[in-house]
């Protein structure tokens, strides 16, 4: 009677099991340190994104405390602010350096 196919291609011998079971634990220590880098790569990441959320926060509080408000009618595409009838506010111009 033969053996299964995976016992006949585990080595018989001592000192290559333990040759196998060092490389094993090797690449799975590799594969442990991978991960705790990935994990602590990670949480750099929600850091950087908890602190830009609160970024935002702060601004977007400030811009409501200096009365802006998203909701008052604009010129479409200009984003210049307008009169009830659609005119466009009276503003200074701003001349570019670029023309």
């Amino acid at each position: 009677m033969a053996l299964p196919r995976l016992l006949n291609a585990v080595p018989a011998a001592p000192q290559v099991r333990a040759e196998i079971g060092r490389a094993i634990r090797a690449l799975v220590a590799e594969d442990e340190r991978r991960l705790l880098h990935r994990r602590h790569e990670l949480a750099a990441i929600r850091q950087d994104c908890e602190f830009l959320a609160n970024v935002l926060r702060e601004f977007l509080w400030e811009l409501r405390k200096a009365g802006f408000n998203p909701d008052e009618p604009r010129v479409p595409d200009g984003g210049q602010w307008t009169t009830d009838d659609g005119g466009a506010v009276a503003s200074a111009s701003v001349t570019s350096d670029l023309v």
